[in-house]
């Protein structure tokens, strides 16, 4: 049966499709998920701790599979700020401040004799670690390295394989 414009087929047709085609999908991607299962599990196996590359023949195809797996970087801020010092933090800290009351805190901001400590109480600060000021700033020698590593936790990410035909 020749493919249809989908504009001139009846209501019937469309839903037959429509059906037909998920069921397909369906089947597809059921067999594509154990395939990758199983080619995850053999490539995990295969690959070495460091080895990104691993090329494969097949008869007169040759195929080029690669690892790759991000690392997180995490960092222990108070450790940054103990370690640092305050010019240098400035530069690698970013700090978020929010308001938790606005309506009091513009009451009190209208009042007279504002105190810097009073207003900290309305203020939520969190904090992130500018990690290309730290790269910076390493390259440039102002930051020791050890002191980021200490205050730096790396874990690695789950490995995910990409496959290009040579």
């Amino acid at each position: 049966m020749a493919k249809q414009n989908r504009s001139s087929m009846s209501i019937e047709e469309v839903v037959k499709s429509y059906y037909d085609t998920k069921e397909k999908f369906d089947t597809v991607s059921k067999k594509f998920d154990a395939i990758k299962k199983d080619f995850y599990s053999k490539m995990d196996d295969e690959f070495k701790e460091n080895q990104t590359k691993l090329e494969v023949e097949y008869f007169a195809e040759a195929y080029e599979v690669t690892r790759i797996q991000k690392n997180n970087l995490e960092f222990d801020i108070s450790k940054l700020e103990r370690s640092l010092d305050k010019e240098t933090l400035k530069q690698v800290i970013i700090r978020h401040y929010s308001i938790t009351d606005y309506d009091r805190f513009v009451k009190y901001l209208k009042s007279i004799g504002a105190d810097p400590a009073k207003v900290k109480e309305f203020l939520t600060v969190t904090k992130d670690v500018d990690t290309l000021a730290i790269d910076r700033l390493a390259e440039l020698g102002k930051i020791d390295a050890s002191v980021v590593e200490k205050a730096a936790t790396v874990t690695k990410g789950k490995p995910y394989y990409k496959v290009k035909k040579l």
